[in-house]
């Protein structure tokens, strides 16, 4: 399932500015961001969503029919956000306001945290943050000890990683399958589909063992019996990617990170073994004060994309 971004409280602010102007120039000076800005962020919206949220012409923008349909679901998930945000928020002056956040070193387009930490800092001027980005046991053991507050940690999409851990809750945000990554002349670069056991002979270009795709694919290796021969292997994934364009090897990876732009030339295959795959999840530190959980409290509209892009799929779209 791919994503540009994800729905995001300014996104929605933007939408209901939009649907209460009807016009694209009067919204964006409601909401203090230039024209460009607030249209390329209804852009992101309506790829995220899959569907037009808006008739643009030259008296002005119009809500569509699934626009209206979404208008009063975005209102309630707005209006959910900042209550949550309020209260969440509504703590003792004693309360630390220092929120550190952390996230596996890749988890492809599903949030733009940069943006995220931006908007949480205008938000709450006085709440500080800190960040680090370090692979998924790192994080894990982080959490445990109180040492973080909220991280974004990655597992296999089969089976449960987390079930006997302690000191922090999570919930699932994505789980997506992987596909395998070839030059557009290698010779399985044709191919629609393909079992894991009629690629694993192949060179592989992979990320280093402690990368969660990395544990995925060499514990779906093991599992068969088989062995796999790794002849490149790096810590980023333009790296990868541009190996794989160079044809030193093939790569196997999710498939919103198969689908950077870097790599929009080269052939993605799809992996049919149900064991190739990853989630990503929001976790919170069992310690993590009120301030953090208002951090937390911004992803919930990200968590309600899938649902709402379900229901709108349901809409007639206009012709």
């Amino acid at each position: 399932m791919g994503r540009v971004r994800d729905m995001d409280v300014r996104q929605l602010e933007f939408f209901l500015a939009v649907v209460d102007e009807r016009s694209f120039t009067r919204a964006a000076e409601t909401v203090f961001v230039t024209q460009s800005g607030l249209s390329a962020s209804i852009r992101a919206l309506e790829r995220e969503l899959g569907v037009r949220l808006f008739d643009r012409g030259p008296h002005g923008a119009t809500p569509t029919k699934t626009g209206e349909v979404f208008f009063p679901r975005a209102r309630r998930m707005l209006a959910d956000a900042r209550a949550a945000q309020r209260e969440l928020l509504e703590v003792s002056q004693r309360e630390t306001r220092l929120v550190r956040v952390g996230s596996e070193q890749c988890v492809g387009d599903l949030v733009d945290l940069v943006d995220l930490m931006a908007a949480f800092r205008i938000d709450e001027p006085q709440a500080e943050l800190s960040f680090e980005q370090a692979e998924t046991g790192a994080l894990v053991a982080g959490l445990s000890e109180g040492d973080l507050d909220i991280a974004l940690i990655a597992g296999p999409a089969v089976g449960d990683p987390w079930q006997r851990t302690v000191g922090f809750s999570s919930v699932v945000l994505r789980r997506e399958p992987f596909v395998l990554l070839a030059h557009p002349k290698h010779p399985l670069a044709a191919a629609q589909a393909l079992a894991w056991s009629d690629v694993v002979g192949e060179k592989f270009v992979d990320f280093q063992p402690t990368w969660v795709v990395r544990r995925v694919l060499d514990a779906a290796t093991e599992a068969r019996g088989l062995v796999r021969q790794s002849v490149v292997t790096v810590d980023d994934v333009h790296m990868l990617i541009d190996m794989v364009g160079r044809d030193f090897g093939v790569a196997a990876l999710p498939i919103s990170l198969a689908h950077k732009q870097s790599a929009s030339e080269l052939a993605k295959i799809a992996l049919v073994d149900d064991d190739l795959g990853w989630e990503i999840r929001v976790a919170v530190s069992d310690r993590a004060g009120s301030t953090a959980r208002a951090f937390e409290a911004m992803l919930v509209p990200s968590v309600l994309v899938s649902a709402v892009r379900t229901e709108l799929s349901a809409v007639p779209r206009a012709s």
